[in-house]
């Protein structure tokens, strides 16, 4: 990480009231929340997956640091809290540009696979933190009715015809 990834939160021209952040270690999670609690905002959560990801995992424990009135409250979330099945890294690690769309894909139509439960997770996470769900397991419960709605599903692919049409033909 650069100085950028610790500056950008902190310095959001949007004024967020509600913030969820990520960062790849404990160490710098704290500090961010710190930071946060000072700049004020309604509410923000600076989360650290399994002490190396700047987001929710599921195959340890997330470190959540909840930031509200100036003061900063430390969780640790488990894939349980979620409603979750823990997963292991190496099911989410693609060899090909081919293979990370398909399993975007497959997370954004809530396919039961370890990506879907990742995306349902890391959703989940923000609608609490935004106050729009009392529990990350109601959190979990909204999000897998917006996909199975289709219009996650839908959007994205508005965005990758939309992307071929402005791409400059290579052939």
């Amino acid at each position: 990480p650069t100085i950028f990834n610790l500056l950008g939160p902190l310095t959001n021209p949007a004024g967020a009231e509600y913030q969820l952040v990520g960062t790849s270690s404990d160490e710098r999670a704290r500090l961010l929340a710190s930071a946060l609690s000072v700049l004020g905002c309604r509410r923000a959560m600076v989360v650290c997956g399994n002490n190396e990801l700047d987001e929710v995992c599921l195959w340890g424990p997330t470190r959540a640091y909840e930031v509200a009135g100036g003061r900063i409250q430390e969780r640790t979330w488990t894939a349980d809290d979620f409603g979750l099945p823990t997963c292991d890294v190496r099911m989410l690690r693609v060899k090909s540009a081919a293979q990370s769309a398909s399993m975007v894909r497959d997370a954004i139509e809530g396919k039961d696979c370890p990506a879907t439960n990742i995306v349902l997770a890391n959703s989940a996470a923000a609608l609490f933190v935004a106050e729009q769900e009392a529990s990350l397991t109601d959190a979990v419960a909204r999000i897998r009715r917006v996909l199975s709605e289709g219009k996650a599903a839908a959007k994205l692919q508005e965005l990758c015809d939309w992307t071929s049409s402005v791409a400059p033909n290579t052939k």
